[in-house]
């Protein structure tokens, strides 16, 4: 007769129970066991039916097994059921005697040789022996371990979250993290609740710190998840960060600028020789030879002529003011002087923050220089 067993073993011990899972097949035994270690109500249900439905429970042994939650449902269950139960350790066990097994013989099947395997097959169908009929009523069914963690991703995942709930969902998940965090798959899926509250568009800031905090209690790297979008906040403050850094690089360009352009303004302009250019007797030369010429109206010569690119980088000096109002050399002077009496007097009265409009902006032109212009022109008593 084939026995029908029922293996339970810890998720984190899917490598060790391979070899104990050869040895009962060898044995022509009935294995079942979770392969997929999915969740829910259907799937507890059907363990359940399947712990109900067998001849021997077999309790893989290790310290991950004893600390796992639904390992320790199935094995009350099955006790309660009143299923024979054989304990086969398959890895490092702290102590055996602190076990719930602790009054049951243990198989070591850690290092598994020939006399292990022969004890294994022999204990199975001694137990299997051993199999009665399920009691009347049956035992009350353990709930789902877990079955909160569940009830989280209900609510983590909902479409609206105001704040007064994530408090309360992070309260509960604190406490979760202080009773459950040894769980290796608990902790898994704590780790993704609280990724998934954190990364949500309507967390808030203090929602988001309470999640990396228990993140780092759960020893789990704190990386947002691809499939979540950035936070609201998060996006207004990137936001603002490339708004406030497009205002300063602003704000520089313009500081330059206004530095440059002051530079310019102190730098002294030198009006070119046009009687040497022009070669016109009774030229004087003001100025050391060879270098920068500059213009006087004591000396007969012609005004300056005055560049326009000149106009629209510096500020007027007497000598161009003179040449743009149109002012001419010492002896015609007479011939217009009523003409001359009033530009100057004009710019006089102009008020102190007067400008000056010309080509490329506008200059605030100093009431004090135009007072300087004006007291060099002959006939000035009368102005």
């Amino acid at each position: 007769m084939t026995a029908a067993v029922f293996l339970s073993y810890s998720s984190r011990d899917r490598g060790r129970v391979d070899n104990l899972l050869s040895a009962l097949r060898r044995a022509h035994a009935d294995v079942w066991f979770d392969e997929e270690l999915g969740g829910g109500d259907a799937w507890w249900q059907m363990i359940l039916e399947r712990i109900r439905g067998c001849d021997v429970f077999v309790f893989a042994m290790t310290d991950d097994s004893l600390k796992s939650r639904p390992c320790l449902a199935e094995l009350g269950y099955a006790r309660a059921l009143g299923k024979p139960v054989l304990p086969i350790q398959i890895g490092p066990v702290q102590s055996l005697r602190l076990t719930p097994l602790a009054t049951v013989e243990t198989i070591d099947f850690e290092t598994p040789t020939v006399d292990s395997g022969i004890r294994l097959v022999t204990a199975v169908q001694e137990a299997a022996q051993r199999s009665a009929s399920l009691p009347v009523p049956l035992p009350e069914e353990p709930p789902v371990p877990f079955a909160y963690l569940m009830r989280l991703a209900a609510s983590v995942t909902g479409t609206d979250l105001d704040p007064q709930r994530q408090v309360e969902l992070l309260a509960e998940l604190n406490t979760i993290v202080g009773q459950d965090a040894d769980d290796p798959t608990t902790r898994g899926d704590l780790a993704h609740l609280l990724r998934t509250l954190r990364d949500r568009s309507d967390a808030t800031r203090q929602t988001r710190d309470e999640a990396e905090r228990l993140l780092g209690l759960l020893g789990t790297p704190a990386l947002r998840t691809t499939d979540s979008p950035p936070p609201a906040a998060a996006r207004r403050t990137k936001k603002w960060l490339i708004t406030g850094a497009a205002v300063v690089a602003g704000s520089a360009v313009v500081v330059a600028g206004m530095v440059v352009l002051r530079s310019r303004t102190h730098e002294p302009v030198a009006a070119p020789n046009t009687n040497a250019s022009s070669g016109a007797p009774g030229a004087q030369s003001t100025g050391t030879p060879g270098g920068p010429q500059t213009w006087s109206p004591t000396t007969g010569a012609a005004p300056p002529s005055v560049a326009k690119d000149q106009l629209t980088a510096i500020l007027l000096s007497p000598q161009e003011v003179t040449a743009i109002m149109g002012g001419s050399a010492h002896g015609a002077l007479s011939l217009d002087r009523r003409r001359t009496h009033r530009q100057c007097r004009a710019l006089r009265e102009m008020p102190r923050r007067s400008q000056f409009r010309r080509r490329g902006g506008h200059r605030q032109l100093n009431s004090c220089r135009v007072s300087a212009l004006c007291a060099r022109w002959p006939g000035r008593g009368g102005v």
